[in-house]
């Protein structure tokens, strides 16, 4: 977990950072006399920042620490998608567990994600239902390592079930995540 908070001191970090510089985008848009200029931007920005709409529903703070450093470095240039259904309400141990998996299938293809060359998406159907999709040009090249990779999760954490539903080599393949009964 001590990682995780890292990563979310990270991202506050990349926040702030950006933030500052589209204050400063605009504010330079003012000096120079042109609101229309300022208008387009704050627009931008503001599309930009739709990719953080669905963490409200997220009330587990593992898990949404993970999901907002994974959006912020990613950024809005990569093929890193999130949605989540509805509201998520998680207890500390399911909210513990479930950011360690998804973190555990996430970090090995970090770079890939952050390069382009594999695209990422991670539905939250329920509350401890999570899948993550892959796919892109590298897809083919890491659909063997992640299979034993999630076969070694699968036994590490034994409170839920991880299976791969769907899986095709020119499309990619999903990890479904979920929490036994």
């Amino acid at each position: 977990m001590e990682e995780i908070l890292q990563k979310t001191l990270e991202a506050h970090r990349l926040m702030r950072h950006d933030f500052m510089n589209h204050l400063q985008v605009i504010s330079g848009y003012l000096q120079l006399g042109q609101p229309d200029k300022v208008r387009e931007y704050i627009k931008k920005v503001s599309g930009a920042l739709e990719r953080f709409k669905y963490l409200g529903r997220i009330e587990a703070p593992y898990l949404q620490s993970l999901l907002v450093y994974c959006l912020s470095t990613f950024g809005e240039d990569c093929c890193f998608n999130l949605e989540v259904t509805e509201k998520i309400t998680l207890t500390e141990e399911d909210d513990r567990g479930l950011t360690l998996l998804v973190w555990g299938v996430i970090c090995p293809v970090y770079e890939s994600i952050l390069k382009n060359e594999l695209e990422c998406g991670i539905n939250i159907k329920k509350p401890s239902v999570i899948e993550i999709g892959f796919a892109g040009q590298n897809c083919i090249n890491e659909r063997h390592n992640m299979m034993k990779l999630f076969d070694g999760l699968g036994k590490s954490y034994p409170r839920y079930s991880l299976a791969v539903t769907e899986e095709d080599e020119n499309k990619g393949f999903r990890l479904l995540i979920a929490g036994k009964e």
